[in-house]
């Protein structure tokens, strides 16, 4: 066989081999559909207490991650969540889904489902599992890892409550930074120190500096309106 010969049939062999290629490519087909998504790393579920919250706020929102399987429309549409099985949280009491609008040629979204500060949330925590709900635009997306390292889930889980929990980073910040032992009235005497819910966030210098600024306030607060007196009878102290 000649050279010639030899490069035709390797030029039409390479052809036939994209050709192939072109033709096994698996493109989405079926309506359009709504997924839940995190990252790789992010959780599904989040704890929220208003006791966290400075100020006497009756409702905040947390926002899930939404995202379109299939094509961008030119037009708006609707859509909203729903209370999956396992929610203990009651509606219009302790949450609310609102219908909102996916906006036109929209690929992701933030929904806000709202919560509510209800007095059952001192007593006990309430659960709310969110899921996409049908309609005439959307049905449920298939599960598993969708773009990169994000992945779609069938639901997000929020636990909710009105009362202060010792941080799991307090023992190791407390020792290291002299804020002696926990209560829940010394916790929220911090928080509305720094007007921050999370000081597992601050810099270590930020750290340092924490000790100090909490013996300032408290003698001001105390010279104000006498000892601050935690839960369990003890004058708060750093």
């Amino acid at each position: 066989m000649s050279i010639k010969n030899i490069i035709v049939v390797f030029i039409s062999l390479f052809a036939w081999l994209v050709s192939c290629s072109r033709d096994e490519i698996m493109f989405y087909e079926g309506p359009d559909a709504i997924s839940i998504y995190r990252e790789q790393y992010a959780a599904d579920s989040v704890n929220y207490s208003f006791a966290f919250k400075l100020g006497t706020i009756e409702k905040d929102t947390v926002w899930v991650n939404l995202r379109l399987q299939g094509a961008k429309r030119s037009y708006d549409r609707w859509l909203q969540l729903s209370a999956a099985a396992g929610t203990t949280a009651t509606k219009g009491v302790e949450y609310e889904l609102p219908s909102i609008t996916w906006p036109a040629d929209s690929v992701t979204l933030k929904y806000p489902v709202i919560l509510l500060r209800s007095p059952e949330l001192k007593r006990s925590t309430k659960t709310l599992i969110v899921a996409p709900m049908p309609n005439e635009h959307f049905t449920v997306a298939a599960l598993g890892q969708e773009i990169g390292n994000s992945f779609s889930i069938p639901a997000f889980k929020i636990h909710i409550s009105d009362f202060l929990a010792k941080p799991a980073y307090w023992d190791n910040l407390s020792n290291s930074y002299g804020w002696g032992s926990y209560s829940e009235v010394k916790f929220q005497f911090m928080l509305t120190v720094y007007g921050i819910s999370d000081f597992s966030q601050l810099t270590s210098s930020e750290l340092l500096n924490t000790r100090l600024r909490f013996r300032k306030k408290l003698q001001e607060y105390v010279a104000e309106n006498g000892p601050l007196i935690d839960e369990n009878g003890q004058n708060v102290s750093f």
